[in-house]
């Protein structure tokens, strides 16, 4: 059987774990809303430079296609973001079982141990 101490550790980083999960999500949100702001203030800097008269024929372009697709790229971001947050927590609920798995393995052999006299007698 497992410890209860053992059991206690196991659960208390499980709960950490999920915490810092959703501490990721927010932090993943936030950077996707971050960077869209950017792009979109970058957009908005190279079209009045362009108005000018300066001929940034590239930037211009860009800048314009950003702001065209202004809701579509937050859209992108935001669901990036997500993805993201979504991909490390099936990583880390992976992780989980398989630390369980080995734990649970070396409880095993220790039981197929005891009852073939394998253990040491003190």
């Amino acid at each position: 059987m497992i410890s209860e101490e053992l059991q206690s550790r196991l659960l208390d980083g499980v709960d950490a774990l999920h915490v810092a999960l959703n501490n990721l999500r927010t932090a993943a949100k936030a950077h996707g809303e971050a960077e869209h702001k950017y792009r979109q203030a970058r957009a908005t800097a190279l079209i009045e430079y362009a108005a000018d008269g300066e001929k940034r024929i590239v930037d211009l372009l860009k800048a314009m296609v950003d702001k065209k697709c202004e809701t579509e790229m937050w859209k992108i971001r935001l669901a990036e973001a997500e993805h993201e947050s979504a991909k490390e927590l099936v990583i880390s609920l992976r992780q989980q079982l398989s630390a369980f798995q080995s734990i649970l393995n070396a409880h095993r052999e220790e039981a197929a141990a005891v009852r073939y006299g394998q253990h040491n007698q003190t």
